[in-house]
């Protein structure tokens, strides 16, 4: 039992690192730098606008925020496809493998079976390694 939990925790770090890997490789850092900027400065103006009543401005203003918008999402769903596609042959290997495992929580009293041990290791580890990453 304990060495099921240790096999899955080490394989949810390995894959939470390669998926962290993967967005630090297929992410551009200084065209999502360069989009975060525009971002900023086109909220700065439309803002502008609504403060001086100029409606067509916000309007022209907001429709540059979107072009920019959809110039970041271009940009994300690259890493998010690939990290997309490792995660659901190793989220079907996890299934066969750990499928009887359950794990006792000391102190909350519930069981909880292999996928929520997942999410619970997962989601703080990726925010780690892309912190350390410098992964947006």
């Amino acid at each position: 039992m304990a060495l099921g939990m240790l096999m899955l925790l080490a394989y949810t770090l390995a894959l939470s690192l390669v998926v962290s890997l993967l967005y630090r490789l297929l992410t551009n850092k200084e065209e999502m730098k360069k989009i975060k900027e525009e971002m900023k400065f086109f909220k700065e103006k439309v803002d502008e606008a609504k403060k001086k009543g100029d409606t067509a401005g916000m309007n022209q203003h907001t429709n540059d925020m979107l072009k920019v918008s959809s110039r970041q999402f271009k940009q994300t769903m690259k890493p998010m496809f690939a990290s997309m596609f490792v995660f659901l042959i190793v989220l079907g290997w996890f299934g066969t493998m750990f499928a009887d495992m359950v794990i006792l929580t000391p102190f909350a009293g519930f069981q909880l079976n292999w996928f929520y041990w997942y999410i619970i290791i997962t989601i703080p580890a990726t925010m780690i390694f892309r912190k350390l990453m410098g992964v947006m």
